[in-house]
């Protein structure tokens, strides 16, 4: 096929169609392309178009490499490159693969070959990755290819915004002054600029929900222990999972398929692939008050209301619940389990350097405090941390007897502006400033529970708010078709940034 023939191709796939239709049929049509018209396309349209012949990888290679040229000194949503390996491995892509020929940007901390891999910190700027996880080798055998790191905070700790002192700041395509959230980021970013359809994450605390939330996109955080590892040891973390931000449902449904453990003596029982939604009307119980209680910006207030009535009018029953829990006990108990991280890398610098953490230069204040702040906890403390994730999964679990779907704000508060969350700031302010930002998000982490963040409102000065949903652990599959009917009725794919 012709140069020409390629684009008009492409011009009509983006020019109304419905997500289902068979892309293959539109290339007798002529329409005039406009300028980044691959970018408008998912996963799915991409792919369909690569194993159609009508598009080879190394042609959507080029387009995407030079969009992110084009855009990211402005956004900087990623932190390494790989492009000319990239452009390589397109010449042996597989093309009959599922994701045949998609780019794709890991998030930064995430092992991929030989590739530098600085985690967003000064003491690892030079560390090149050992290998690749079994989450990456997936997708590669499903046909990703591989073009970079997506940006994130040093060592994904923080939850508000990703401006690492390595790197520039990320920053959010709706308003360029505004955070993205963290710490995937670079993720969210990547994918409403239009760099990629999909992109990998992970999510500790909050951390694919927040900034798909805060970029008007799909973040879908699966149960813990669902997915293949992605760690080298093939391990898994006791609060992180591994999956996906996404501009459409389908894409980061068909990924959590193939991404899944299919072993059910390692994990859970299989889900079958969700392509649809449901007809089953859930009774879903709405939450507006968070374990820390700050009050909802007004955007988010009224974004959760229409969402709630908008999901009535679909015929499901929202119905008001509260969860009473100390906030601070609550978040002190998560930080002793998810800052152990910390207390190690503190160790690693001082061995290797000789000097005290705080002198070297090293690791951002915010990771050197949390660390600091650690010491005073000990083994006994770790397991009344265990001991209390025990008590809070009976507690969900009581709720979720009465509910089939718990719905919340992600945040309370709106994209905050660049530079009011740098981590070389106060310690306890940051902290307080981490805890109200988690305080709707960490709950699915700490007892295991699958949970997502839908892009359903947009504020009057056009900036994007998500809202959280979460299921009993295993339910993946009910959030996901839920996802599939709210995209029908209120759909956001073609919603873009100016920038």
């Amino acid at each position: 096929m012709n140069r020409k023939s390629f684009l008009q191709t492409c011009a009509f796939a983006i020019a109304g169609i419905a997500l289902s239709n068979n892309l293959a049929s539109c290339k007798t049509k002529k329409r005039t392309i406009t300028p980044g018209a691959l970018s408008k396309l998912d996963a799915y349209e991409l792919a369909n178009l690569i194993q159609n012949k009508q598009l080879n990888p190394k042609e959507l290679l080029l387009d995407t490499i030079q969009r992110i040229k084009a855009k990211d000194d402005q956004i900087g949503a990623v932190s390494i490159t790989d492009f000319e390996a990239a452009l390589k491995r397109a010449e042996n892509i597989d093309v009959t693969l599922p994701f045949a020929g998609i780019p794709l940007l890991l998030k930064d901390g995430t092992d991929f070959g030989k590739v530098i891999r600085p985690h967003s910190s000064r003491f690892f700027q030079q560390y090149t990755s050992k290998g690749k996880s079994l989450i990456v080798k997936k997708y590669e055998a499903l046909g990703f290819n591989f073009i970079g790191y997506s940006k994130t905070p040093e060592f994904n700790n923080t939850a508000g915004s990703t401006e690492p002192l390595l790197f520039s700041p990320c920053r959010n395509p709706w308003d360029t002054n505004k955070s993205v959230g963290a710490s995937s980021g670079g993720a969210a970013a990547a994918i409403a600029a239009g760099y990629v359809p999909l992109a990998h994450g992970t999510d500790g605390g909050g951390s694919l929900r927040i900034p798909a939330a805060y970029c008007g996109v799909f973040g879908f955080a699966p149960s813990q222990y669902r997915m293949l590892s992605g760690q080298l040891d093939g391990k898994h973390n006791l609060f992180t999972r591994h999956h996906a931000l996404s501009r459409t449902v389908r894409d980061n449904a068909t990924l959590f398929y193939h991404t899944q453990i299919k072993n059910e003596k390692l994990g859970f029982n299989p889900l079958p692939l969700v392509q649809n939604a449901s007809k089953k009307r859930l009774r879903i119980g709405l939450l507006d008050k968070g374990v820390m209680g700050v009050p909802l910006d007004s955007d988010i207030r009224l974004g959760l209301d229409k969402s709630a009535k908008l999901l009535s009018s679909m015929g499901h029953e929202v119905i008001p619940f509260s969860f009473d829990i100390n906030g601070a006990e609550f978040f002190t108990n998560y930080f002793i389990l998810f800052g152990e991280k910390m207390k190690f890398l503190i160790d690693a610098v001082e061995q290797t350097t000789g000097k005290k953490a705080e002198d070297t230069g090293l690791l951002e204040p915010w990771t050197i405090g949390m660390a600091r702040n650690l010491e005073q906890y000990d083994a006994a403390d770790k397991q009344k941390a265990l001991d209390y994730i025990t008590q809070l999964k009976i507690k969900v679990q009581h709720i979720f007897s009465k509910y089939d779907v718990w719905m919340s704000p992600v945040t309370a508060m709106m994209q905050p502006t660049i530079g009011d969350l740098k981590t070389d700031q106060d310690y306890d302010f940051l902290y307080k400033k981490n805890t109200t930002f988690m305080e709707y998000t960490v709950l699915q982490n700490m007892v295991g529970s699958p949970a997502m963040s839908v892009p359903l409102y947009w504020t009057a000065e056009n900036m994007p708010v998500g809202i959280h949903f979460s299921a009993d652990v295993g339910q993946e599959n009910r959030l996901l078709e839920l996802a599939f009917e709210l995209e029908m009725a209120q759909p956001w794919k073609d919603k873009w940034a100016l920038v």
